[in-house]
């Protein structure tokens, strides 16, 4: 019994690492998205749309529905949210 709980216990350790790696690559995307002028390009790129802004909604609801058939929501947040921010 103690064997399969340290198993477990180190199973779930290794879980959790991946998941909070994610969490920081993802951190240190938006972050360098950011410093680097990524924003501002992508506020450009959305209100030169033609449809304006509401092109602009459809476009990412259709993103994050192709996006939704693969990923679960976390992944869709941390992929989408430095791009869809601004």
């Amino acid at each position: 019994k103690l064997t399969t709980c340290f198993r477990t216990l180190i199973d779930a350790s290794k879980t959790t690492t991946m998941v909070m790696l994610v969490l920081v690559g993802a951190t240190a995307f938006t972050g360098v998205f950011s410093r680097g002028g990524g924003m501002t390009v992508i506020s450009e790129l959305v209100l030169a749309m033609p449809g304006g802004t509401t092109g602009a909604l459809i476009l990412m609801l259709f993103l994050v529905f192709l996006l939704g058939m693969f990923l679960d929501w976390t992944g869709i947040v941390l992929l989408s949210f430095p791009i869809m921010l601004p």
